[in-house]
Protein backbone atom coordinates (compact mmCIF):
# COMPACT_ATOMS: atom_id res chain seq x y z
CA UNK A 1 0.00 0.00 0.00
CA UNK A 2 1.49 3.23 -1.32
CA UNK A 3 -0.85 6.65 0.19
CA UNK A 4 -0.03 9.65 0.09
CA UNK A 5 -0.87 11.22 3.33
CA UNK A 6 -0.67 14.92 4.89
CA UNK A 7 -1.01 14.00 8.50
CA UNK A 8 -0.52 10.55 9.98
CA UNK A 9 -2.08 10.55 13.40
CA UNK A 10 -0.55 7.19 15.52
CA UNK A 11 -2.86 5.97 18.46
CA UNK A 12 -6.81 6.38 18.65
CA UNK A 13 -6.91 8.24 22.26
CA UNK A 14 -8.25 10.77 23.59
CA UNK A 15 -5.21 13.35 21.67
CA UNK A 16 -5.78 11.01 18.46
CA UNK A 17 -9.47 11.70 17.90
CA UNK A 18 -9.10 14.91 19.04
CA UNK A 19 -6.61 15.76 15.88
CA UNK A 20 -8.37 13.61 13.84
CA UNK A 21 -12.24 15.39 14.38
CA UNK A 22 -10.23 19.29 14.18
CA UNK A 23 -8.86 18.57 10.83
CA UNK A 24 -11.93 16.30 9.40
CA UNK A 25 -13.27 19.62 7.87
CA UNK A 26 -9.80 20.37 5.85
CA UNK A 27 -8.72 19.09 2.78
CA UNK A 28 -5.84 17.30 4.34
CA UNK A 29 -5.87 13.33 3.63
CA UNK A 30 -5.63 11.85 7.26
CA UNK A 31 -5.12 8.61 8.27
CA UNK A 32 -5.51 7.61 12.18
CA UNK A 33 -3.81 4.49 13.25
CA UNK A 34 -3.91 2.17 16.23
CA UNK A 35 -2.52 -0.69 17.40
CA UNK A 36 -4.76 -4.08 17.11
CA UNK A 37 -5.59 -6.09 20.69
CA UNK A 38 -5.53 -9.68 20.83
Amino acid sequence: MHDKVDVLIIGSGASGVAVAYSLADTKMRIICLERATG
